[in-house]
């Protein structure tokens, strides 16, 4: 693929990656050698499966196996009761998203040529409901729009926990948390990242970060 203007980098367009809220945008990015770039709006497991099927719309235009990067919120605590308190945060972090982008109302997008998905609620990005806008944040569910699975939330220990089985479950090869999110007060962001880089950053940076058996796209059957 060509770039015009033309940048000053000659490796420029392998260290863009790419973030899809459809199967037809993963697709159509995937097969023009975008690498993916995952955000917390699905299960885990999902983004795992989802790079495995990028990887055979790259095998099927000759292009090698890739591995993700992902993005994930992170709130490190020592007492496992406060990561309670970061329910309301994911929740006001998910109420601007729907917003901003107009996912609370389908109809924004019916019409509009490939934003099909878009306007059937299909998109992952729009799993989060159009009542999170004028909900109430204590009754809310859980984590509607970023899933659980896909968040760092909890003590140092948990957290190491999660951020191994996400990278044996998706591949990535680097990871970008999102420390402060939604409401969530300055000082709690800090006092949260303090206790992240010293407690969890060193193991974090020693961990190994391989593309799996089950990325490839030999193992679609497995």
């Amino acid at each position: 693929m060509s770039l015009r203007p033309e940048p000053q980098s000659r490796d420029l367009f392998s260290r863009i990656y790419s973030s899809s809220s459809t199967a037809e945008s993963l697709e159509i990015l995937a097969r023009r050698g975008m690498v993916p770039l995952f955000v917390g709006n699905k299960p885990i497991a999902d983004a795992g499966r989802e790079v495995q099927q990028v990887n055979i719309f790259r095998k099927e235009a000759g292009l090698p196996p890739c591995q993700p990067k992902n993005v994930m919120f992170m709130y490190c605590t020592a007492k496992p009761e406060d990561a309670a308190k970061s329910e309301e945060w994911i929740w006001t972090a998910n109420r601007d998203v729907t917003v901003h982008y107009g996912f609370a109302d389908a109809s924004n997008f019916k019409g509009v040529k490939g934003y099909e998905a878009y306007a059937a609620r299909e998109a992952s990005a729009t799993a989060v409901l159009a009542s999170s806008v004028t909900g109430d944040p204590k009754g809310a569910p859980k984590t509607p729009g970023y899933h659980a699975s896909n968040l760092l939330i909890g003590t140092p220990e948990e957290i190491f926990t999660r951020l191994r089985a996400a990278q044996e479950a998706c591949s990535f090869c680097e990871l970008t948390i999102v420390p402060q999110f939604g409401t969530m007060p300055y000082e709690e962001a800090m006092a949260s990242t303090q206790l992240f880089a010293k407690e969890v950053l060193p193991a974090a940076h020693d961990m190994p970060a391989p593309l799996h058996p089950a990325a490839l796209p030999e193992n679609a059957l497995a």
